[in-house]
Formats: C-alpha cells, sequence, structure tokens
C-alpha cells in the first residue's frame, strides 16, 4: 500500500451519518476507509487487527462515549469528533483532536477537514524534525527580579496582572512575578495561541475548558472576561465549532 494513504475508520451509532461520511470520503483521493462501527467496542476490534491512522468518531454513543473510548485505547490516531453536540467542541479541542465537525456535516465543511487531516498527517510523519523545533521554539524568556527565567510556554496557564507586575501561573502552581505589561506581554504570546480575555488576564486558548458569560475555566481557574473581550471570547467559541 501506499504510505501516503490514510487509513481510517467511522464510528457512530447513527446510520445515516455513516452513510453520510462513507460517501464524502468517495470524494477525496489519499483516504482508505477499512471499516464503519455503530459503538466504540466494534472500533477496539479493528483497532486490534488494523492500523488506523483517522477515526471519526462520534461523542455519544452506547456503551462507551467518544471521549471514554480515546482515553481507553492504547494508540494515539488522528481523530475528527462528528456530533450534534456543539458543547463538545472545548473538549476535543483540549484532547488535541485534528477537528471538531458539527452535525449536520456539509461536503464543503467536511473538505476542510480533510485538508487538516492530510496537514496532520505530513506532521507525524516528519514528527521528529517538528518536534525539535517545537521545543527550541516553545521558550520564553523573562526577567524576574535580578534573574532570567527560560519557561516552556506549554507550561503556562494564564498570566494576571498587577499593577506594575505580572504574574506567571504555570501547571505545577508555580507563579513567576515580571516586570511588563499587559500588552507586551500579549504581543510576546500570541504566536503562541494566547488570547486576552481581560484587562489583567491573558490565557492560552487549547486549555480553555468551558467559557460562560462572563468567565471561563482554565484546569479549575476561574477567569473572569472583561466586558471589552467579550466579543473577542465568543468570536473564539464560533470559530472552535465551526471549524
Amino acid at each position: 500500500m501506499d504510505d501516503r494513504t490514510i487509513c481510517c475508520i467511522v464510528v457512530d451509532d447513527e446510520p445515516l451519518a455513516v452513510e453520510l461520511l462513507q460517501s464524502y470520503l468517495k470524494n477525496f483521493q489519499g483516504l482508505r476507509l477499512i471499516g464503519c462501527c455503530h459503538n466504540a467496542l466494534e472500533a477496539i476490534e479493528i483497532l486490534k487487527n488494523n492500523t488506523i491512522d483517522l477515526i471519526f468518531l462520534d461523542i455519544k454513543m452506547p456503551f462507551l462515549t467518544g471521549i471514554e473510548f480515546l482515553e481507553s485505547i492504547p494508540v494515539n490516531p488522528m481523530v475528527v469528533f462528528t456530533t450534534a453536540h456543539r458543547e463538545f467542541a472545548l473538549v476535543g479541542y483540549e484532547m488535541d483532536i485534528v477537528d471538531f465537525l458539527l452535525k449536520p456535516i456539509t461536503l464543503d465543511r467536511f473538505s476542510k477537514t480533510i485538508e487538516k487531516v492530510k496537514i496532520n498527517a505530513w506532521n507525524r510523519k516528519h514528527g521528529r524534525n517538528i518536534a525539535v523545533a517545537q521545543e527550541s521554539s516553545m521558550r520564553l524568556f523573562v526577567r524576574s527580579g535580578t534573574k532570567m527565567v527560560n519557561l516552556n510556554v506549554s507550561d503556562i496557564l494564564y498570566v494576571e496582572g498587577m499593577k506594575d507586575y505580572l504574574k506567571i501561573r504555570t501547571k505545577d502552581n508555580a507563579t513567576t512575578v515580571v516586570k511588563k505589561t499587559m500588552k507586551a506581554m500579549e504581543e510576546s504570546l500570541t504566536r503562541f495561541q494566547f488570547m486576552r480575555v481581560h484587562k489583567s488576564y491573558i490565557v492560552p486558548k487549547y486549555l480553555i475548558r468551558s467559557i460562560a458569560s462572563n468567565h471561563l475555566i482554565i484546569a479549575g481557574h476561574k477567569i473572569p472576561i472583561g466586558r471589552y473581550y467579550k466579543n473577542a471570547v465568543k468570536k473564539f467559541s464560533s470559530d472552535l465549532e465551526l471549524g
């Protein structure tokens, strides 16, 4: 088989949804549909006997949800969530899926997903060089007191403004206090997919767990959404749902 072929399965308990994805997949070269499953248990059996690169996965299914299924399998295929429940969009974002397709799925929207899949597959194939480049580029040097601190950007939970200083909270619950303006920090972090959600808070988009009308949740931390930033947060949420 051509090593560029992406082997995939469809996992969805709705027969019409399965038929639709089957018909869509026929329009794209480079993808091979290995099988269709109506629940996660059937998918587990296919994974035991086949190398699967990509899973189109519903979330609400009998026996195991799509999320429980992903947490139970030892392999790490590319995943595209296909669901009618938009409230799972942020969960998918947190789980590093390739895309989130909200039902009903159009062919035009599906084609955009396939482009993302192919880019992701290429990145995985050349992952070693990309990982090295990402590791070196995901560092942020900041001055804390009299010393320079080298932070891994992926460890940052949020940045909080404190008058003339900023407090950087990381995943290990450590805090680094730096003398820097919010505007300067925002400019430094934008390229790493951070966004300002309040005059005193900057957060990483990929760690947002849920969004309410006036706050969001990141790793159990309740972060306020400022009135001036509500439209930007709303747009981010809408873009996430629409892909």
